[in-house]
């Protein structure tokens, strides 16, 4: 039997050693350490450049601006020289801008001049003239043009501009200079063609006078000899003579043809006037030719036209043999005016005319100025007498009221 004593030991260390293992877990229990802190989970972003040969561009990043072409400007669009006589000079200045974003090289700076062969050019150069330049964006340079006359009679001209602006590579401004003294315009040849013995062909013609000062024309006669002068007759229609022709005034004359042969007839018509480089008007007569013909319709002048309203007229030509065919090989506007004249269905070249066949050639006319517009249309034709027939054409804008 276990002594009272060593029980009431054992009891006292097992009460002892639950109590020590109750306060360690009472202990554990009411800590005061803080939670461990968690960090967030945060995506690391990659700024690397990539330069790989998939690389692709980046589209938020703004482009260099480019600067834009270079635009040519050129004032005025036409050039009129009037009133100046020999030994007297007239000029006009041309301005020609850069008014793009780059740098303008003017290329080509010439003059065309639309006379004879042979003659002295009337239109020169003058201050600021140079073959090539370069204008920077919103910068200018003045150019001017002389006329020196050395002709009584007025001509056209035209001046031409080159550079590298990207939509008018080149600019034209037509040129045109009016005598100041009395200047005709008429044709230089009449040909009547095959007519019967016995029967009479008439032409008519237009003298106009396109200079300043008046024109006077007091006489008609026929040169040559004695049978042809019996053949030939010439009278004037409106105004009667004698006739004062102020600028741009004109009159017709009927010119009459009666063959007492059917021999070749030729000779002048003489018309009286007080030219300054000559006191007379020559025109060559032919009739009864055994040769191709040519016989136009004449000079076409479209009056007064209104700024930017079309018009078009026919030149008619004929062949006015009566036993051979008339070749026309060459037909070309050799002066538009300044883009005014345009020929809007040309005909297929050669173009061959029967015997007493006509052919209308249409001409359209957009005077694009305001100023006269002078023009030219060549015919290269096997007529032996007028291998080169030279039509004038004009046109001139509406005059103001008051005017």
């Amino acid at each position: 039997m276990m002594d009272a004593s060593l029980f009431s030991t054992l009891a006292l260390r097992g009460a002892a050693s639950l109590a020590l293992t109750l306060m360690f877990v009472g202990c554990s229990g009411d800590s005061d350490t803080a939670d461990p802190v968690e960090l967030p989970d945060t995506d690391i972003e990659d700024v690397s450049e990539d330069t790989g040969p998939d690389a692709e561009p980046d589209l938020d990043s703004e482009p260099d601006t480019l600067a834009g072409p270079p635009n040519i400007d050129v004032s005025p669009i036409a050039i009129a020289f009037e009133d100046v006589r020999l030994g007297e000079e007239d000029s006009a200045i041309v301005t020609i801008r850069n008014t793009g974003e780059s740098p303008l090289i003017v290329t080509r700076l010439a003059i065309e001049h639309f006379q004879l062969p042979g003659t002295t050019p009337q239109f020169r150069p003058g201050d600021g003239w140079a073959d090539s330049f370069e204008l920077a964006p919103n910068t200018y340079r003045d150019v001017t043009i002389r006329w020196e006359p050395t002709l009584y009679t007025g001509i056209g001209g035209r001046l031409i501009i080159g550079s590298d602006d990207p939509d008018t590579p080149e600019v034209i401004i037509p040129i045109q200079s009016t005598s100041a003294y009395a200047q005709a315009e008429a044709p230089r040849y009449v040909n009547f063609g095959s007519v019967s013995v016995g029967e009479t062909a008439t032409r008519e013609i237009t003298v106009y006078n396109r200079g300043f000062d008046p024109l006077n024309i007091t006489a008609l006669t026929s040169t040559g000899d004695e049978e042809f002068a019996s053949q030939f007759s010439a009278r004037a229609l409106e105004p009667q003579l004698p006739a004062f022709l102020q600028r741009n005034d004109k009159i017709d004359l009927e010119l009459s043809f009666t063959p007492t042969t059917e021999e070749i007839a030729s000779g002048q018509l003489t018309i009286a006037a007080n030219l300054p480089d000559g006191p007379d008007i020559i025109v060559e007569l032919q009739g009864n030719g055994p040769a191709p013909c040519i016989r136009t319709s004449g000079d076409l002048d479209f009056g007064e036209l209104l700024p930017g309203a079309e018009t078009s007229e026919d030149i008619v030509l004929l062949n006015c043999s009566r036993d051979r065919s008339l070749t026309i090989s060459e037909l070309e506007l050799t002066n538009d005016g300044g883009g005014v004249f345009s020929l809007p269905a040309p005909p297929t070249l050669p173009l061959v005319l029967g015997i007493a066949q006509t052919e209308a050639i249409a001409i359209d006319a957009n005077l694009n100025v305001e100023q006269e517009a002078l023009g030219q249309l060549t015919l290269t034709t096997n007529d032996p007498t007028q291998s080169e027939v030279v039509l004038q054409l004009r046109a001139r804008p509406v005059d103001e009221p008051g005017e």
